[in-house]
């Protein structure tokens, strides 16, 4: 019996020991998400890796959070009036947000000089509110700048935000492009120049969607993204689809607001410094159409790809960090004059 015991007591640890072992493994491989400097240190697909991790099942949203959005007949949803605090691994920063459902004081809807569109990349997705290019340039240039950035929102919805703002002293009008915003731009154009804005119950399902996906073991996941990285490598590079997208843009930016007396500001903000670095030509190119508005012909276009680096982005977040978006801000204040 005792025997018995002894081999029980053996098979026990044999069965037990892989199983504590992947246990301490797996929660060694979180200390990167509980500390995120430490992939300053780290490259390659690693730290692509834990980025995929981070960005697919780890972070929150804030269009999801119903303490800092709200549904929007017209956009689907905007921020929520008043203050809510957005945190990541990175960042924990106070959102103000005024009347017209953008992270800006209430001050700035009232008749601004200048405007800002875009998506979270100019919203300020993880920085403070005094720290974003817009308020920075506000404080820079000495110039009223509302901020009208909202998470996620393409070309087309940010247009459609334009309509609501004041126009009497509006003067530029920089807008803030995401490699991400060809598909809603596309949508816009396939449907008559109107973008299909859909009803409250897919905006709820959408939340509750992404509230309650699967989330799937940190160690499996690294080193199944490894593989697939690995396997990739030599594939042929995928389509450019350069042209395409920026003939979107243009198309509508042309069919998507009325540009009268306004000088137009482009550049682009896309993840994790992976701003293309043919965007600015192509979209230089395509603007030479004569039967475009003039502010779009006109339009100063800055090259990201060479204005913005990986230093200019926060680690694990593909969004720009304080740096980044004093970096662009010192690019754009002379150009407001």
């Amino acid at each position: 019996m005792a025997r018995l015991r002894l081999q029980l007591a053996a098979l026990g640890v044999l069965v037990a020991l892989p199983i504590v072992i992947l246990l301490v493994a797996n929660g060694v491989a979180y200390l990167p998400l509980l500390y995120p400097r430490l992939l300053s240190h780290v490259k390659g697909i690693v730290v692509n890796a834990y980025r995929s991790y981070y960005v697919n099942f780890d972070r929150g949203i804030v269009q999801y959070d119903p303490a800092c959005a709200r549904y929007d007949p017209d956009l689907f949803y905007t921020l929520k009036p008043g203050a809510c605090t957005f945190k990541n691994r990175e960042f924990s920063v106070e959102f103000r947000i005024n009347s017209l459902g953008v992270r800006d004081d209430e001050q700035s809807v009232r008749a601004p000089e200048v405007v800002v569109l875009g998506d979270s990349g100019a919203m300020g997705w993880g920085v403070a509110q005094n720290e974003t290019f817009s308020a920075v340039i506000g404080h820079e240039a000495h110039m009223r700048v509302l901020n009208t950035g909202v998470s996620s929102y393409g070309t087309a919805r940010e247009l459609l935000m334009l309509g609501k703002v004041d126009h009497s002293k509006l003067r530029y009008v920089i807008l803030q492009y995401c490699n991400n915003d060809f598909d809603e731009n596309v949508e816009f154009l396939e449907h008559g120049n109107v973008l299909p804005i859909h009803d409250r119950k897919a905006y709820e399902d959408t939340i509750a969607e992404y509230t309650n996906r699967p989330k799937p073991w940190l160690l499996a996941w690294l080193f199944r993204d490894m593989w697939a990285t690995w396997r990739a490598r030599g594939s042929p590079p995928p389509t450019d689809v350069t042209r395409d997208e920026v003939s979107a843009l243009v198309q509508t930016l042309a069919h998507g607001a009325t540009w009268d007396g306004l000088k137009l500001i482009v550049l682009e903000i896309s993840g994790d410094a992976r701003n293309n670095p043919r965007f600015a030509a192509e979209l230089k190119r395509q603007i030479a159409d004569s039967t475009l508005p003039t502010a779009i012909r006109e339009a100063t276009v800055l090259d990201s790809a060479r204005l913005l680096t990986v230093d200019d982005y926060y680690l694990l977040d593909d969004h720009p960090n304080p740096r980044g978006h004093r970096t662009v801000a010192a690019a754009i204040v002379p150009l407001l004059h």
